[in-house]
């Protein structure tokens, strides 16, 4: 049915534009052409999309019920939704670790809070403690410093110096020099810190020689006969098998 205004704009050679929104977007286009219209073009936006409403028409060119002259061209707007991406990586839980940092003194200079554990020992120094209660740690607790290894170098001719190490260094070069450390003290000079065990005799494979054999070849003296018979001409005649030939 044309209803009121179709049924005037049908016998006025006029057009009715019908109501799109709410319509997909291949029955908006069916729709317009059943008016005598004109499709014209298909549009779309995201503003206010959603799995419902996608592919349907959310605006039109000219409004519902407008009179126009057949053929107008009716421009439509359809909704298209596009679904929002999973996050990745997955948002993991983390963990807070409660820091503070103290002097040597155990005298607090910073209180933060960090994602990773960011505890260290300097010793003598500045060092940082975490854990992962809230709060902070007790500065009069700051965790334990490394072992000291106290080390003496001295070479054979009686040089020597002392040093301090995180770990064991002694070792010797025998009869040059040699460090030994302990984590009680420096140890005393003594010969003893260069003298190594000796070390074991070298020894090298001699691999065997070979001489290969001589050969020498048979030596031939051309003599002054042929098959028992003298050089009836010596040094104008040679030697065949069948005898000399001058």
């Amino acid at each position: 049915m044309l209803g009121v205004l179709g049924f005037y704009a049908a016998t006025r050679g006029s057009a009715v534009v019908p109501l799109l929104a709410g319509l997909g977007s291949s029955q908006a286009q069916s729709a317009i052409t059943a008016a005598g219209l004109t499709v014209g073009s298909v549009n779309t936006t995201t503003s206010g999309a959603t799995v419902e409403n996608n592919n349907t028409v959310a605006t039109q060119s000219i409004s519902a019920g407008t009179v126009v002259d057949p053929g107008t061209t009716v421009d439509i707007t359809v909704y298209y939704w596009v679904p929002t991406p999973p996050n990745f990586p997955p948002n993991f839980p983390t963990t807070t670790y409660y820091c503070k940092t103290t002097d040597e003194n155990g005298v607090v200079s910073s209180e933060f809070t960090s994602s990773t554990d960011v505890s260290g020992v300097v010793c003598d120094d500045y060092r940082t403690v975490c854990q992962t209660t809230p709060g902070v740690p007790n500065p009069s607790a700051p965790p334990a410093c490394p072992t000291n290894w106290y080390c003496r170098y001295m070479e054979n001719t009686g040089d020597t110096f002392t040093y301090v190490a995180t770990s064991n260094e002694s070792y010797c070069t025998n009869g040059i020099a040699g460090v030994a450390c302990s984590t009680s003290g420096y140890p005393a000079p003594s010969s003893g810190i260069y003298t190594c065990p000796p070390a074991p005799p070298s020894f090298t494979p001699v691999p065997p020689t070979f001489t290969p054999p001589t050969f020498t070849p048979p030596t031939f003296t051309p003599g002054n006969s042929c098959l028992g018979q003298p050089e009836p001409y010596p040094g104008e005649c040679f030697c065949t098998g069948s005898g000399w030939i001058c």
